[in-house]
């Protein structure tokens, strides 16, 4: 594909997004930013390259509206991120805890068992 076909095929992209959203693509980048998605993710999202994402920032910036991002560390994704590797955490520690436990059951079935002997 060449440079004007992709350009045009961004062009009806962003043309049918803002249809569907019923604002202006810069408001859409506005609002997905405004609720904690990153440009990359919104990017996904959007089924857009990241490029695009900074093009369209600078845009902003240009025009004295720049996109308010969320800073590394804040995005939704990272924040998602962070919570499984906290819950992966808790279930580990939730299993050695339950190995704990196995094992002072045991230590008293053993101990009842000597007792008896």
């Amino acid at each position: 594909m060449t440079n004007k076909a992709q350009a045009a095929a961004r062009a009806r992209l962003i043309a049918a997004l803002e249809r569907e959203y019923g604002m202006s693509f810069l408001d859409i980048l506005h609002a997905y930013a405004s609720d904690g998605e990153s440009r990359t993710s919104t990017a996904a999202i959007l089924g857009l390259s990241y490029g695009v994402m900074e093009t369209w920032h600078a845009r902003s910036v240009a025009k004295g509206h720049p996109i308010p991002w969320p800073k590394l560390g804040q995005s939704n994704a990272f924040k998602e991120a962070r919570l499984a590797i906290n819950a992966t955490e808790a279930q580990k520690a939730a299993r050695r805890s339950n190995m704990r436990i196995a094992l002072y059951a045991s230590l008293e079935k053993r101990k009842k068992v000597t007792e008896c002997a």
